[in-house]
């Protein structure tokens, strides 16, 4: 029905992205977080996170009752390299810490190909069929992205309103934004 259920309980994330402070995030009620060392950059394999700090960082947010957003590494999404994810969901899946697998705007900027990313939902829904995907896509100027909803089970909308318009002083909330909250 469209609601995230924890332990058979609706569950609403709210999180942090970049996140290193656990104990403040935790304190003022945030339940998940996020770090870029998941994903890497596009075209330098050596900026992802190693599987071992990975674990780290899962471990400091089950310490601190946060869940993690385990993030596509950008780099083997977007040269193909389906047996690299592979070892690298094998080697993580296990953790109780994470919320869901995520991926960020590789398809919808067309740095990913179609095929790579049926490929990686392929092999999550083999190897850790019971943990839900995530994939984002934005909006900006009025224009959105689209979802393939083929291969999520949840669509994460992102709102960039700035630079604010020209003579705007004030973020106008869009009305698509009031009608889904």
């Amino acid at each position: 029905n469209g609601t995230i259920l924890i332990d058979n309980k609706p569950f609403f994330p709210i999180g942090m992205y970049s996140a290193g402070r656990f104990d403040e995030y935790s304190e003022a009620g945030f339940n998940f977080v996020h770090s870029y060392g998941f994903t890497g950059h596009f075209d330098n394999e050596d900026t992802l996170m190693s599987d071992k700090a990975a674990m780290k960082y899962l471990d400091r947010a089950q310490q601190y009752g946060l869940w993690a957003l385990l993030d596509v590494p950008r780099y083997k999404l977007a040269s193909g390299d389906i047996e690299g994810l592979r070892a690298r969901c094998e080697a993580l899946k296990s953790h109780p810490a994470i919320l869901f697998y995520y991926e960020e705007e590789q398809l919808i900027h067309g740095i990913s190909k179609y095929k790579d990313i049926k490929a990686w939902h392929d092999l999550l829904r083999e190897i850790d069929p019971s943990r839900l995907i995530a994939m984002a896509d934005w909006y900006y100027g009025g224009k959105k992205k689209g979802f393939p909803y083929e291969f999520l089970d949840i669509g994460v909308n992102y709102w960039y309103p700035f630079p604010l318009p020209e003579g705007q002083t004030e973020v106008v909330i869009p009305e698509w934004l009031i009608k889904a909250v």
